[in-house]
């Protein structure tokens, strides 16, 4: 697949473009220092000058009202057009500027309302999913709540740095916000419990929190864009790159999002990977996605190398243990030296040590979670044939030991790093503890 980015070579922006926002999936908006508001359509490849904003206006950003959500009308503060037409939906985006106000504007260019909202510029601003209200952020270090008829419901946030992005989670309920390094969910109630952590080493600049798979993006002055669940638990983080990410926005189904920095733009799928690698080619830009599909090939591949060479070293502790075997030779000489457990306690720290690395190493929070789960997968069906294997005989006691040990501890390693309980607890898993405990009671009569 192959993606291009056209321009028209008439009615451009003479200067810097500060925001964009789409009014439809067909017309994209756009508002630069010129002061000047294009409207561009893609199916026709042409753009409409809308209206001309007076000198003193510096947009910083804007968003459009959410489809299908009403404006009330009548009554002070109403942001209904004249003549009692009520807007609606993709009819209207609200828009923030550098002296720190707010305002109404229509799909015409007409401003209906303009309100004072943050002492100094006033960065963000964006619309409630529901519609029914919307959140700006300001270099006065306020979060405010408006109603969507531009009066002030609350002042949620005051801090003494600017606050770069706001978004919403998807019930309505809570605001996401950049704080300096951190990113600091907000919930609407008094009563709840705000969630903050670190999220990067400097200063953040944009954050997005999708509704529809409910994950966070963020990216700042680190040069590094990551993903996060809706609690903070960090899912990706990117390499560095050589410029600081300033922008970054979920598509509308969560499938991918787009980051944005220096000369370049990247695409990537929800879990982060890159999708997109850009070629500058004048006016035109072209796009490939086959590199997703060799990096997932590569991660696939790298996946299963290094989980064979993991399991390996447990094939190699369960030929040791055959030694002991009933009825072997070596199992009664072996038997004179008295040992413990050593070879299952040498297991257990190697399965620790190698966990620990792994987390440490590699930064995807998913690939990470999918070798620890076939990891373990893997090791339960190997020690559930090798028992199989010996349906006839009884365990040696120093077998029995060894086996109960790696089992009971690598199941609780393995659940600290975060695989699930319906994995750790599988049929397998069932069969292979009732046949170790039937050993131990057997061992227990003798």
């Amino acid at each position: 697949m192959r993606l291009k980015f056209t321009f028209p070579s008439t009615l451009q922006h003479t200067d810097r473009v500060d925001c964009v926002g789409w009014m439809s999936a067909d017309d994209l908006y756009s508002v630069g220092e010129d002061h000047i508001i294009y409207k561009y359509n893609i199916i026709q490849n042409e753009t409409i000058k809308i209206a001309e904003l007076a000198q003193d206006i510096y947009a910083l950003d804007m968003h459009w009202l959410p489809k299908g959500a009403s404006v009330s009308g009548g009554g002070q503060g109403s942001s209904t057009i004249s003549g009692g037409k009520r807007i609606i939906g993709s009819d209207l985006f609200v828009l923030t500027t550098s002296d720190g106000k707010f305002c109404f504007i229509n799909k015409t260019g007409r401003i209906e309302k303009s309100v004072e909202a943050h002492r100094g510029a006033a960065i963000s601003v964006r619309w409630s999913p529901d519609g029914s209200q919307f959140a700006t952020g300001g270099e006065d270090g306020q979060v405010r709540i408006w109603a969507r008829s531009g009066m002030l419901r609350s002042n949620l946030v005051q801090l003494a740095t600017p606050i770069f992005c706001v978004c919403w989670s998807a019930d309505n309920d809570a605001v996401l916000y950049c704080a300096g390094k951190h990113l600091v969910i907000k919930p609407l109630s008094p009563y709840l419990k705000q969630n903050s952590w670190k999220a990067h080493d400097q200063i953040i600049l944009k954050c997005d929190w999708n509704t529809v798979n409910n994950l966070i993006i963020s990216a700042g002055e680190d040069c590094r864009y990551k993903v996060w669940d809706a609690v903070g638990r960090p899912l990706f983080a990117s390499h560095t790159f050589d410029y600081p990410i300033t922008s970054l926005a979920w598509a509308p189904d969560g499938s991918n999002f787009a980051v944005g920095s220096y000369n370049t733009i990247r695409l990537c799928d929800s879990a982060g990977a890159l999708k997109l690698c850009a070629l500058n080619s004048g006016d035109l830009h072209q796009y490939h996605t086959r590199i997703d599909e060799y990096l997932e090939k590569i991660l696939k591949d790298m996946s299963k190398v290094l989980i064979q060479k993991l399991v390996s070293v447990l094939d190699s502790v369960l030929k040791k243990l055959s030694r002991y075997d009933e009825g072997s030779f070596f199992a009664q000489i072996l038997s004179l030296a008295k040992p413990i457990n050593e070879d299952g306690q040498a297991y257990v720290s190697c399965v620790n040590t190698n966990l620990e690395q792994l987390r440490q190493k590699i930064s995807d929070e998913i690939f990470t979670l999918n070798i620890f789960e076939e990891w373990y997968r893997q090791q339960t069906q190997y020690i559930f044939m090798w028992l199989g294997e010996r349906t006839e005989i009884s365990l040696h006691p120093y077998q029995l030991a060894c086996l109960m040990l790696i089992v009971k501890k690598t199941r609780g390693s393995f659940e600290l790093q975060g695989v699930q309980e319906k994995d750790l607890n599988s049929q397998l898993y069932s069969s292979i503890m009732q046949r170790l405990h039937f050993e131990e009671t057997a061992n227990a009569v003798k």
